[in-house]
């Protein structure tokens, strides 16, 4: 059964495409952010990367743990309060577009990755186009 206001509201679809991609946002980097947090080791390794000693277990903490948990801080506030749906929405494209932009360089400098980074490509160019068509669609509204 469908809910007449949800049929009536130009906005439902733009609507529900933001809910849906501010909770996968947030689930996505909440996930890697608490791997990073736990098991940094683990977390690095499977990326390629090693962190054995302290300070490479710090940074791996930092920036695999601490740096996607605020990521998907602000993406569930942005799920929850209105007044934030618009920035969390502008993080999604700048932070997703950035890692896009990263992993494209690389394929040029460095060659072509194993097929996970392939696909974690993929999902970041999917993410900020999403992300950036979202934020036009709200801005034509107002």
């Amino acid at each position: 059964m469908t809910r007449p206001d949800v049929e009536a509201s130009p906005n439902a679809l733009p609507d529900i495409l933001i809910r849906v991609y501010l909770t996968l946002a947030t689930i996505a980097f909440a996930a890697l952010g608490l791997k990073g947090i736990i098991v940094p080791g683990p977390a690095v390794s499977a990326v390629g990367l090693h962190a054995e000693a302290v300070t490479g277990l710090n940074e791996a903490r930092a920036t695999y743990g601490g740096l996607h948990l605020a990521f998907a801080a602000v993406f569930a506030l942005g799920l929850h309060r209105s007044a934030v749906r618009i920035p969390a929405l502008c993080l999604g494209a700048v932070v997703c577009g950035g890692l896009a932009f990263g992993r494209v360089v690389s394929l040029f400098a460095d060659g072509w990755p194993n097929t996970t980074m392939l696909g974690w490509l993929t999902l970041e160019i999917a993410a900020t186009l999403i992300a950036a068509w979202s934020l036009r669609k709200i801005s034509r509204r107002g």
